[in-house]
């Protein structure tokens, strides 16, 4: 399943430029979502998920409900690191997994 999003997350990337031969800019994007989470955590900021109507459009929706919210951080944060891995060529399934059990045996 991760190896899946991954697959879209960096097809999604490359459409809009990223990943253009190397992936320092990528893991710099990464470490600004990562800014991004901690102020919205900081402002105790949770999306109103159950605010997304369907008669103004799921972009606009999103944009008003949840877009800079705790959520919206978080799924940017996995989306660049699932992307990442993609672009470094990784399975990101077997690396968390493997990751995952490592750290149940400690």
């Amino acid at each position: 399943m991760l190896k899946d999003l991954s697959e879209q997350a960096y097809e999604t990337a490359v459409k809009r430029g990223q990943y253009q031969g190397d992936v320092k800019d990528a893991i710099l994007h990464l470490m600004t979502e990562v800014g991004e989470l901690a102020g919205a955590n900081k402002r105790a900021n949770h999306g109103m998920f159950e605010q997304i109507v369907e008669n103004i459009g799921y972009r606009e929706s999103y944009e008003f409900s949840i877009k800079n919210t705790i959520e919206d951080e978080i799924a940017d944060i996995l989306i660049l690191t699932l992307g990442l891995a993609k672009a470094l060529d990784m399975d990101a399934d077997n690396i968390v997994r493997m990751k995952m059990l490592y750290n149940k045996m400690r």
